[in-house]
């Protein structure tokens, strides 16, 4: 570095789930032997919905459909967990380990038993 410049450090948290998490950031400048303490705080959330998913299905037939899956991340892999409360859902054997920054298609089907509205959850 030099005199009266500046840089940017970019600092990235990537909690794995809900947690608040503190750490200690230190910067030294051994130009001139200063060090400054920076005390920094995340906060992992509940990760949102990405949306509805709405299937016009017959009573006693099948339907499948597909969702895309990602690896956000490029250092290691991710591991799905699927649920669901949906009634008759089947999919993929658990778990599903997605390679670093891949991203592919999970098909999954349901087969409702009678005629109606059904309405559940795909948990990932």
């Amino acid at each position: 570095m030099f005199p009266n410049s500046s840089a940017d450090y970019h600092i990235k948290f990537s909690p794995r789930w809900q947690a608040q998490a503190t750490y200690e950031l230190e910067l030294r400048i051994p130009s001139t032997n200063e060090v400054f303490h920076y005390e920094i705080v995340g906060f992992g959330e509940e990760p949102l919905s990405k949306g509805n998913i709405l299937l016009d299905c017959r009573a006693r037939k099948p339907k499948s459909h597909k969702i895309m899956l990602s690896n956000p991340y490029n250092d290691r892999e991710m591991c799905y967990l699927v649920k669901s409360d949906i009634p008759n859902f089947s999919g993929e054997e658990n778990p599903i380990t997605l390679a670093e920054g891949e991203t592919r298609p999970y098909e999954f089907t349901v087969l409702p038993n009678r005629g109606g509205t059904y309405l559940g959850q795909i948990t990932f």
